[in-house]
This record gives structure tokens, sequence and C-alpha cells, in this order.
């Protein structure tokens, strides 16, 4: 690009910009930074976004520490920029600012951030495209279009051009990489992405993916056309919120709900009946609080991320949002009811030799390991691993998480690895920070802390003290081996639809989100119990817990689980 001129000794800043000449290639001088610029009105505005942004959120970086300064410029930083800029061939577009360090040629890139909730809305049917039948699949039982490698480029590109954002390694991790992305929506809010797996490629890979996931799922990531009203004044084109399992604690302090509460509705796609329906936006977005007069809204329900899913498809997305939904139903389930479920002899499982490498050490190192059945009425492959701290004077006495897909070996080392991995990071979390003895679970983070203690243990003992350790048991037979994803989907949808009311699917992808094969959606099933953090928010069903105890041959008459859920 040809570069119009070198502008130094002056501040470099919105003000100043408007008032040089439109579509021009530019060079700002300060101090040992040069800066190169496509001045458009498209980089005005998407400057004048991006300044707002960090100075709101507080950001240091070159940018905020370049604006506004008046630094003098030696003549020999003078003559390095124009030495610089006549040998430097830059092709730049009007999204990024290109920083080069005159001393070192040492080049940095700043995306400029756009505002995500202006963007427009992917037009996605579910409906149809399961007609379409359109992702063949790789493998027979592979259930993802692209390689996460391609998916991961892409998320990663399309997070700096809407957020500020950094990458780092939780070095507590013993067993497994671990990587975090996080970065603020809000100002004093931080929000993170999360990535675990055998090596840090693809560590960093999984917690840029689970960025864009609960960025899109936080907020809509596009204009949304929303209502506001009661039910009573929109029950033609919206769904009961009593369809919903609604607030089972008596120390909820929300609103109760009622036909005539107005709150704020979205679309959603009912399986069942093949139609758009309004649905809440409370069990839609979870960041509502955060862009909602909170007056206005009327909160009468605590709802989070579960069933929210990022696909390299739609029917992907949705397939696995689903696998969500059941994979938490099924543990609550087992956790509220005491259902007793099958422990599993692991050792015996066809697990890959590095991973049973793994789960060697992990024993060794004086963790016990417990892995449990909780698959249920839909047959889907579902587990719960336990991992207890043996060692004496430990500072994370057990650790949970679940798992579930159609492949049960992926769903069992599915939860074995997110526990082994939790387990490790709080036990040197709260080596530093000191272990917190908890009477009452308030917090998302008090479900995990609540059980650093060995006092804990009787709550496990409804799971560990039952005779019911399984050496040789049943296979399942996978349904899910279509041709196609959609096909897969499809079968996924009868199943549910012979158990439960409907399906809703709420598209949370934008066209530019589309544009990279990045599809977000949030997923709910009425009837299947919902994950919630603090014991107060919980919703928490009867008639679901009956059902399935009936289902297994148990009494109904059950007294239900008052300890708190231990998911993370």
């Amino acid at each position: 690009m040809k570069i119009k001129k070198l502008i130094s000794d002056q501040k470099f800043n919105l003000e100043g910009l408007k008032r040089l000449k439109i579509n021009e290639f530019y060079a700002f001088l300060i101090l040992d930074q040069v800066i190169f610029i496509n001045l458009t009105e498209k980089f005005l505005k998407k400057f004048e976004y991006t300044m707002q942004y960090y100075l709101q959120n507080k950001i240091d970086n070159h940018l905020t520490l370049s604006i506004d300064k008046v630094y003098v410029n030696d003549k020999e930083q003078v003559d390095k920029a124009k030495e610089l800029i006549s040998k430097k061939s830059v092709d730049l577009s009007d999204e990024i600012l290109l920083f080069v360090d005159i001393y070192t040629n040492k080049e940095t890139l700043f995306s400029l951030l756009m505002p995500y909730y202006l963007e427009e809305k992917a037009e996605l049917n579910i409906n149809e495209i399961i007609n379409e039948n359109k992702t063949i699949k790789k493998e027979k039982y592979n259930y993802r279009k692209l390689e996460m490698n391609e998916l991961a480029d892409d998320a990663k590109a399309y997070l700096d051009s809407r957020v500020n954002h950094r990458a780092f390694v939780d070095f507590n991790s013993k067993y497994f990489p671990a990587v975090g992305v996080e970065f603020n929506t809000k100002k004093n809010y931080i929000e993170s992405g999360f990535g675990r797996s055998s090596n840090y490629h693809d560590s960093f890979n999984i917690a840029y993916l689970e960025a864009v996931e609960r960025l899109s799922s936080q907020f809509y990531a596009y204009k949304n056309e929303d209502k506001y009203g009661s039910y009573n004044e929109l029950k033609e084109e919206a769904i009961n919120p009593s369809e919903f399992i609604l607030a089972s604690s008596k120390r909820n302090k929300f609103i109760p709900y009622t036909d005539d509460l107005k709150i704020y509705w979205t679309k959603a796609e009912s399986i069942r009946e093949k139609s758009t329906k309004f649905i809440p936006e409370q069990i839609s977005v979870f960041g509502d609080s955060f862009f909602r007069n909170k007056e206005k809204m009327n909160r009468y329900i605590y709802d989070s991320s579960n069933g929210v899913s990022l696909g390299g498809s739609y029917a992907e997305a949705v397939f696995h949002g689903l696998l969500e939904l059941i994979e938490r139903d099924n543990f609550l389930t087992t956790w509220y009811g005491k259902i007793p479920a099958n422990q599993v002899n692991w050792r015996k499982l066809n697990f890959d030799n590095d991973f049973k490498t793994l789960l060697k050490e992990v024993t060794d190192d004086g963790y016990e390991v417990h892995l449990f059945d909780t698959t249920m009425e839909l047959a889907i492959p579902s587990y719960w691993a336990l991992i207890i701290n043996r060692n004496k004077d430990c500072h994370m006495f057990a650790y949970n998480a679940a798992g579930c897909h159609p492949v049960e070996i992926q769903a069992a080392k599915s939860a074995l690895l997110e526990a082994i991995v939790g387990i490790t990071i709080h036990e040197e979390n709260n080596k530093i920070n000191g272990k917190k003895q908890l009477d009452d679970v308030t917090e998302f983070e008090d479900h995990v802390n609540y059980y650093n203690s060995s006092v804990r243990e009787e709550d496990f003992n409804f799971a560990l003290k039952q005779n019911n350790n399984v050496e040789n048991r049943k296979q399942f037979g996978n349904c899910f081996s279509g041709k196609t994803i959609e096909e897969d989907l499809g079968k996924l949808f009868e199943k549910i639809l012979e158990l439960y009311k409907d399906v809703y699917v709420v598209n949370l992808t934008s066209k530019s989100m589309q544009e990279k094969n990045l599809y977000v959606v949030k997923v709910i099933v009425p009837g299947m119990l919902p994950m919630t953090f603090g014991t107060q928010n919980e919703r928490y069903d009867v008639e679901r817990i009956k059902k399935e105890r009936e289902r297994r041959g148990l009494s109904t008459e059950y007294e239900k689980n008052i300890a708190p859920h231990p998911f993370p």
C-alpha cells in the first residue's frame, strides 16, 4: 500500500483521525512505534467503538497507551520511521491497526472491535435442515463436521474482532494441559472458555471454541427480534413458562411466576410442532441481566448455559446441545433421587493405552477413581465420574464430572478427564487460597468447594456403599450411525419426543458467525432437570425423579437428596 504521509508529534485519537482525508493510508509515529492504518468510514466507526470498549473495561495495551499522548519524536526516530515506510510493503484492511517497532521491525496487529449485537441473525431453521440431510459424516461415529483446528482458527478470528481476550495456561492442572481464554463483556465482568485435552494445541483450540460459545450465549450475537408482555397477552404464539421447570426452593428470591407477569420473550423452534414459538428470554440467554432493565425484565427464574452448544454445522450444534442436556439431567436425577447407579469397573473399559497409563498415574498418586453409569430412559450412554483424594491433609477431597455420548467410551473418557483436571486444579488453588468451609451454597464455585473436605464423604454413600458394582456390563447399541449428522439428529429427536413434550431450539448464530462455520444454539427440553447453581436457585421436579425410579422398579416414595449437587 502507498502511505499518504507520516504523521508525528501530534495526538493519535478519534478527533484527529476524523480531520484526515478518508480512503487513504496513513502512518503515525509515536516514539519508537509506527502505527499503520487504512482510514475509511468503517475504520472510524470501529475505532470509536474499540476505544470505548477498552476504556470502559480499563484495558491497557499498545493502542490505549498511544491514545492522546503528546510525545516529541527526535530526528533519529523520524528518520528511522521514514526509512521503514520507504522499504515496507503493507497490505492492510480497514479492520486492523499494525504497530511496527522502528528499531526491531517487530510487528503487532490489533483487530478493531465491532458491536456483535448489531449484526444480522443467520436465517436457520432446524426443521428444514433436518430434511436437507447434507452433512456427510467423516466416520460412522464421528458427529463433527469439521476438524477442531479448522473451527478454532475461525473462533479466534471471531473473538479478535469482537472482544479483548487473552489465553493462558493453568499450571495447576497436573495430568492434562488446561488452557483458558478470558474476555471482558461488561465492566468488571470477565467471562471464560476452558480447554482440557492431552496436548496444549488441542486445549487452546477447545478454549477458543468455548469462549465463542460463552460469548454468543451470554448476549445475542445479532439484532434480536423480541417481544415484551405476559403469557396471557401472547398465549397464541408463546409457550407457557410453567412448562419449563420453575424454581422449587423456598429460599428463591425471584418474583413468583404468574401468567400475568410481563417478561421478555425470544424466538425458538418447536420440533414437535415444526413451527416458531416465543419462549422466555430468561431461559434463552444467560446474560440478559446485563442488557435489560432489571425492573422491567421481572426476573422469575435462574438459568445457566445448560444446553448451549457450538458446532461446525447447525445440526451438529443442536445434536451436542441435546447430549449436554441428557448428561446433566441424568446426573441430577441420580443425585436428587439417590438412585443407585451401577459402578463400572473402568479398568476393563477399552480406553487407549495413553489414557490407561494416565489413570494408573492418578491412582498411584493417591486418588480413588469411581465411574458410575447414569444412563436412563433414552439409552444414550451417560457417566458420572467421582475422583476422591485419599492423601492426608488434602485440600480438595472430591471432584465430580459427567459425560454423555452415543459412543460410550467417549462418554466415560470425557467425564473422567474433566474430573481429573478439576481435582488437581482445585487442590493447588486451595493450597494457595485456603479451603472454604461452606454451610450454605449460593454461588457457582460453592458447589465444588462444599466437597473439599472428607466430612462430606457421607454425601456420596448412596452411590459408593451400594452393592452395584458391575464387572461385565451390558453394552449399548449405538443407533446413531447414519450417513449424515442430520439423519442422526432426526433419530435423537424421535427418541426424545417419545418421552418428552417437545424440544425447543434457540438460534444464537449471527450471519458473520455462519460465514466462519461457527453455529451456536441453546436447546431446551421441558421436563429434563436443568443444571442450576446456588441451592436457592434449584429447579427440581418431583415427577421427573418418580418416573425414573418407577422405570427402575424402585419405590416412588423417597426423600430428596438435600445435599447440594457437586457438579462443577
